[in-house]
């Protein structure tokens, strides 16, 4: 088999890969050469006691479920929503500084997001219009932040 190439497997777990690849070319930069944020993410989906998922017990995340990352230099922050965002998505664990010029971003569309930050620090970001056919955004959604001095909120310290 060539580098890069899935060939030889059932259907099921070709199309699974082929997925898998087509969702890390629009938003790989966000694993990839990244590094842990501060928390790991935030949301109501807990995993098992055991520490792991497991393949017989179903997990349904919302898009309350996130997940951060961090460019290794610190100037970009990813936020993984685990679902699709239908409406603005609110980080309760991040407090965050807008500087001039911040701006958010949903990798695979390049359109700018608004947001807001309230006086406590929480940021929410309002979504643009997701093309529901797009295959390689139907799974996790990732908003790229740059232009932000972020922490955690007092409340997960």
């Amino acid at each position: 088999m060539s580098a890069g190439v899935v060939t030889a497997c059932e259907p099921q777990s070709r199309e699974l890969l082929l997925g898998m690849g087509r969702w890390l070319k629009v938003n790989g930069e966000a694993i990839f050469n990244t590094r842990p944020w501060l928390v790991y993410g935030e949301g109501p989906t807990k995993m098992a006691k055991s520490g792991t998922f497991s393949e017989h017990a179903e997990v349904q995340y919302t898009a309350q479920d996130l997940r951060f990352t961090r460019s290794k230099d610190g100037k970009t922050f990813y936020c993984i929503v685990m679902d699709r965002p239908e409406k603005p998505v609110r980080l309760e664990s991040v407090k965050a500084v807008p500087s001039t010029g911040a701006e958010i971003v949903l990798l695979g569309t390049d359109k700018p997001c608004a947001f807001s930050v309230d006086q406590a620090g929480h940021l929410t970001i309002d979504p643009p219009q997701i093309d529901v056919t797009d295959e390689a955004l139907d799974a996790a959604y990732v908003f790229r932040l740059k232009g932000f001095e972020l922490s955690l909120s007092e409340t997960d310290k």
